[in-house]
């Protein structure tokens, strides 16, 4: 069994416990999905409108996170999903349908700017580049 697929079951057998009729109801799991999503949104909005900084949001937002991943297991327990099956065959569609494009890194290369981002921090950009990316669009 894979990491992925542990986690899978331990958030299936949580709600089983927890909360067992919302675990029956995917429509119910989906709903909440959003509303951590709204919420670790809500977050990333607070940032970047000015009202807060990343070290001040930096806890909530690792629990939005965290939030909204338990939901995610918690569907592909519920639906008996194999989500890294799942995962797996969308990045094969993903790998073939962004080839082409001439801005994608290809396998093994680092942007010449890499380097490893700590805790509370966003990369600069996908690249690891300019203020423009990332960083400067939460800030902006």
């Amino acid at each position: 069994m894979t990491e992925l697929q542990a986690l899978v079951n331990m958030c299936g057998e949580d709600s089983i416990n927890w909360f067992p009729r919302a675990y029956e109801d995917p429509v119910h799991l989906v709903l909440g999905l959003c509303g951590e999503a709204g919420e670790l949104a809500n977050v990333v909005k607070k940032v970047h409108r000015g009202d807060a900084t990343w070290d001040e949001q930096w806890d909530k937002f690792e629990s939005e996170m965290a939030d909204v991943l338990t939901y995610l297991l918690s569907i592909a327990a519920s639906t008996g999903m194999d989500l890294e099956k799942v995962f797996n065959d969308k990045r094969l569609v993903n790998l073939e349908r962004f080839a082409s494009r001439p801005d994608v890194r290809r396998f093994g290369q680092r942007p010449t700017a890499y380097r490893p981002v700590g805790r509370g921090e966003l990369p600069d950009t996908a690249d690891g580049g300019s203020e423009s990316g990332i960083r400067g669009a939460l800030s902006e």
